[in-house]
């Protein structure tokens, strides 16, 4: 039997723990007559499981006959989006040549009867005008979205469509940082104000029941495994798969430590301030918000501030008042050694 766990990033496991919830919320509101929101944004931190149900989303929504394009944030996606509508909407008929081509700008176009087009922005609307009419809907999908000229830009015209009543929907993916950054500009505060979904751990008793019965683990042994990965989508994926391929318990957690450090962990830890690294090591002595705040001499409003982007960000997790804790598995563990190599 091939190995049910996935550590790849980008790629989907075969063994998942679904998030029924917030499936459901991106469906039933897509899926509504007049739906209040056409745009979701999935975050979480790297390793959260967004990509995954970014997948499971776009395969629903095919499923339900909607025409579904999903766009790279690192290429043209404008250009993107009108050739994949030209292709996959089967648009080809409204064009009075067969060999129609998106890859030459400046370039123009003409539809059959209607007046000529001499920029993408207007061809896209004439075909999310002719899909409208065909009562098509269709849903864009964006994995790991970023703060580029490209996407502010496509955000930009998106937000355009929708104004035009077109039946557009937008679902998306990204580091908080990152999806953050492109609603500060001036132009797309509607983009700050989108709902997003932020991934909360997989439930602990779910992935207790996935080791027990892929792995043959008595329940005691599923239990505590479970709590291992403190409900992290990829620990949970990386821990099954060391699990399975020792056939065995663990002798020790080294190569957990190792390749939560190498795939996940550096690089979240590259991205903080050094502020931000202060307070964290300082929860590795104590969880208690005051003492923190002693150590490092900060206010509690302070504090407060950095705390909630940490939160945000699912680095932190506050589960009693005045306390802040680790939301990532063995996340103390990683930084007290890298404040060692650090020294």
């Amino acid at each position: 039997m091939p190995n049910p766990f996935n550590i790849t990033f980008g790629e989907s496991p075969k063994s998942v723990i679904e998030r029924e919830k917030e499936a459901y919320i991106i469906e039933s509101t897509f899926k509504d007559e007049t739906p209040e929101a056409k745009l979701f944004i999935i975050t979480g931190p790297r390793g959260s499981g967004k990509t995954a149900l970014l997948t499971k989303m776009k395969d629903v929504f095919r499923g339900e006959g909607y025409l579904t394009v999903d766009l790279n944030p690192f290429d043209d996606m404008q250009e993107q989006f009108a050739s994949k509508l030209y292709e996959e909407g089967k648009l080809w008929k409204l064009f009075l040549r067969p060999e129609f081509s998106f890859s030459f700008k400046g370039l123009t176009f003409s539809l059959k009867g209607k007046t000529e087009i001499n920029n993408i922005s207007t061809l896209i609307g004439r075909m999310l005008e002719y899909l409208k009419k065909k009562g098509r809907r269709v849903l864009i999908t964006i994995d790991d979205a970023s703060n580029s000229k490209d996407m502010k830009s496509f955000v930009f015209s998106y937000q355009q469509w929708i104004r035009e009543g077109y039946p557009v929907f937008l679902l998306m993916s990204g580091l908080y940082e990152n999806v953050s950054e492109i609603g500060r500009n001036k132009s797309l505060t509607f983009f700050l104000r989108a709902p997003k979904i932020m991934l909360e751990p997989l439930n602990l008793a779910a992935i207790a029941y996935s080791y027990k019965n892929i792995l043959g683990l008595d329940e005691q042994a599923a239990a505590k495994y479970a709590k291992l990965t403190s409900g992290y989508a990829y620990g949970y994926q990386l821990l099954g798969s060391l699990l399975y391929k020792n056939q065995a318990p663990l002798k020790n957690l080294d190569e957990y430590d190792l390749k939560l450090n190498q795939n996940a962990y550096s690089l979240i830890w590259e991205k903080l301030t050094e502020k931000e690294k202060k307070i964290l090591a300082a929860m590795c002595k104590t969880s208690k918000v005051s003492e923190i705040c002693a150590e490092l001499s900060l206010s509690n409003g302070n504090l407060q501030t950095y705390k909630k982007r940490l939160m945000d960000r699912g680095i932190v997790a506050s589960k009693e008042r005045g306390t802040m804790v680790f939301a990532l598995p063995r996340f103390k563990e990683f930084i007290d050694f890298q404040l060692l190599l650090e020294e």
